[in-house]
């Protein structure tokens, strides 16, 4: 390639990089939002008695939350089943991000999630990072979050038998 030719592509490729107002390369890859405070929580319940229970009943807690942190040590027993947490955000559509995710850094130990009373999906394993995909279950303005952990003993998911006696079970922290 000539000298000239070569001029010819880098003066294109300036132009064609700086034509935007901002460079693609200066445009954010992501965009994360905590979301650790004003959570709900209960212990224990199902499902559909969950779903209508008054905001009253629950406790206000922050992520990351261990409820069960002080279970035994007065000598009683140490909590299994079911824990929930919920949460009202309102979403805005973003112009720029085309998917939407909610991440936890980890929690204990089967947790299941539901967004405005559609089931997301279920994440086994307490101590690994896990992330679902929540675009197709948000609509404009405040949607409902529903996380349930459940530490209940089981054979299949790690630690197993649900025993982690060094820490308690927890959200450790989520963002979206």
């Amino acid at each position: 390639m000539n000298i000239r030719a070569f001029r010819w592509i880098a003066l294109l490729l300036t132009m064609i990089l700086t034509s935007s107002p901002q460079p693609v390369w200066s445009q954010p890859a992501r965009e994360t939002l905590e979301i650790g405070a004003a959570w709900r929580f209960h212990k224990g319940g199902a499902l559909s008695d969950i779903a209508v229970m008054p905001s009253s009943d629950w406790t206000r807690v922050d992520l990351p939350d261990a409820y069960n942190a002080k279970d035994g040590d007065d000598g009683g027993g140490y909590y299994r089943g079911a824990a929930w947490y919920r949460r009202t955000l309102s979403f805005t559509p973003s112009p720029t991000f085309a998917r939407t995710y909610i991440e936890f850094d980890g929690a204990a130990v089967v947790t299941d999630l539901w967004v405005n009373g559609v089931h997301v999906g279920q994440h086994r394993g307490g101590y690994a990072r896990f992330r679902f995909d929540l675009t197709p279950y948000l609509h404009r303005g405040n949607n409902t979050l529903l996380v349930k952990t459940d530490n209940g003993a089981s054979l299949e998911v790690a630690p197993l038998g649900g025993d982690s006696p060094s820490s308690a079970e927890s959200i450790v922290r989520c963002g979206w």
